[in-house]
């Protein structure tokens, strides 16, 4: 008996510290760091590229394509 509750206490120990981190650390699949090789569209570099196709009309497409986005309800789902 002695020995399923020493278990019990530190599973419910590890529980409690795993919470914790949890709740402390932001996981989350939103905002996360843009890989070094791609351009942010909203950097100096990505409004500068988006204008220059702009001038030469190849961002016709964009507008109508970006007013349908909606962003995913259950980024886990992603490429499922």
């Amino acid at each position: 008996i002695l020995s399923a509750v020493s278990s019990f206490l530190l599973i419910k120990f590890k529980m409690k510290t795993l919470c914790r981190s949890l709740c402390t650390e932001k996981l989350s699949f939103h905002k996360r760091v843009l890989p070094a090789n791609l351009i942010a569209l909203s950097s100096s570099e990505g409004k500068k590229i988006f204008r220059e196709a702009l001038q030469r009309g190849g961002m016709e497409s964009f507008f109508p394509l970006s007013e349908q986005f909606i962003t995913q309800s259950e980024p886990s789902y992603c490429s499922l």
